[in-house]
């Protein structure tokens, strides 16, 4: 079992959190969690559900940025916190792909990797359409490392109001529940991934899962599926791990 930092442990204390479901969660595989995304403190509180640690995926900005004090103390709790994975949105295909693969080889590593596929969050109690990096990575991982993973959908719903300031991210005996739900079967929509003649068919493959995931944590949260993405916004630099931004 991968043990939790204990900065970790201690943002768990501040947390008021009620977790059902637990006994949807395999040891005896690695898994990719999904989750909503409700706002910024859900990077903490998906680990701190869970019954051990795990590699969250989350923007390198949010990871790295360190321009100002406020954004040099949000890095360091991250890095004390977690086992964070940087994923990078904008720019070529190429800067997606090395999170994604990074989280590939954690799934062969028997790590499970949590994953928030809305993109982003917003104002506004429903759930939307989720990106496919979560299928990309399961299939990938099962195709060239032989690595059988568990998709596990995860229902986050706070207790009470937190439309105020959905990047704030210090908790005070914050009220959550977190709901792990029964595992997707994702094997015929890998299958018919492998087996598809055009980029239509691949497409909807790696949409199947993600679609089945979204739409079973807005139900056990009665919530609205909004049956769009979230728009990202566009950025026209990338951050390093140095903090550094290029132009892309």
């Amino acid at each position: 079992m991968n043990e939790k930092k204990q900065a970790l442990k201690d943002i768990s204390k501040k947390i008021d959190l009620t977790v059902e479901g637990v006994e949807n969660y395999s040891f005896e595989k690695p898994s990719v969690i999904i989750a909503n995304h409700r706002c910024m403190k859900d990077i903490f509180v998906l680990p701190s559900a869970l019954p051990e640690a795990c590699k969250i995926i989350m923007s390198s900005r949010l990871m790295w940025k360190q321009n100002s004090p406020e954004k040099m103390q949000r890095r360091k709790l991250i890095e004390d916190s977690l086992y964070g994975i940087p994923i990078e949105v904008h720019g070529s295909k190429e800067r997606l792909d090395i999170g994604l693969n990074m989280a590939r080889v954690a799934l062969s590593e028997n790590w499970s990797v949590g994953i928030f596929p809305e993109g982003a969050y917003v104002p506004g109690n429903q759930v939307y359409k989720g990106r496919t990096g979560a299928s990309r990575i399961l299939f990938d991982s099962k195709r060239f490392d032989n690595t059988d993973a568990n998709l596990i959908p995860v229902a986050i719903d706070y207790q009470e109001n937190i439309s105020n300031d959905l990047d704030y991210y210090n908790f005070n005996n914050d009220s959550v529940k977190v709901t792990i739900c029964e595992p997707i079967d994702y094997d015929r929509y890998y299958y018919d991934y492998l087996e598809s003649t055009n980029k239509q068919e691949i497409k909807q493959a790696l949409r199947a899962p993600i679609d089945i995931a979204m739409q079973s944590i807005a139900k056990v949260l009665n919530l609205p599926y909004k049956d769009e993405y979230i728009e990202i916004y566009k950025r026209d630099t990338v951050v390093l791990e140095d903090g550094s931004e290029i132009k892309i």
